[in-house]
C-alpha cells in the first residue's frame, strides 16, 4: 500500500510522464489521480491505495479520447513502476543457489 507522500509523488510523476508522451495533462489531473486513488481504495475496502488503485485512477483521470503517442497511460504507469529496460543482475547480487548454477 502507498502512504500519502508516495502517492503524491507518483501522481505528479505520472502527469509528468503523460505530458512527455503528448497528453494534455495538468496539475488538476495530478490532484484527480491522487484523490481518485484514495476513493478507489475506499470503495475496495482498503485502508490505503495500492498500485492497482493508482493505475486505475491514472487511466481514469488522464486518458481522454485518443492516445497521442505510442504509449497509453497503462503502459506509462507500468514503466514508472517497473521500468522499460531489460538488463542483467550482477553476480554479487545473485542468491547462493543462482550463483551455484551460474558457476557450473
Amino acid at each position: 500500500t502507498l502512504d500519502e507522500a508516495e502517492l503524491l509523488g507518483w501522481s505528479v510523476d505520472i502527469v509528468r510522464a503523460a505530458r512527455r508522451s503528448g497528453y494534455l495533462a495538468s496539475t488538476a489531473d495530478a490532484i484527480a489521480v491522487f484523490e481518485t486513488s484514495i476513493l478507489l481504495a475506499g470503495m475496495r475496502d482498503r485502508a490505503k491505495p495500492t498500485p492497482y488503485d493508482f493505475q486505475d485512477a491514472a487511466i481514469t483521470c488522464i486518458e481522454k479520447d485518443a492516445v497521442p503517442g505510442r504509449r497509453d497511460v497503462r503502459r506509462l504507469v507500468e514503466i514508472m513502476m517497473g521500468g522499460d529496460r531489460i538488463g542483467r543482475v550482477g553476480y554479487d547480487a545473485l542468491p547462493p543457489l543462482a550463483r551455484d548454477v551460474h558457476d557450473r
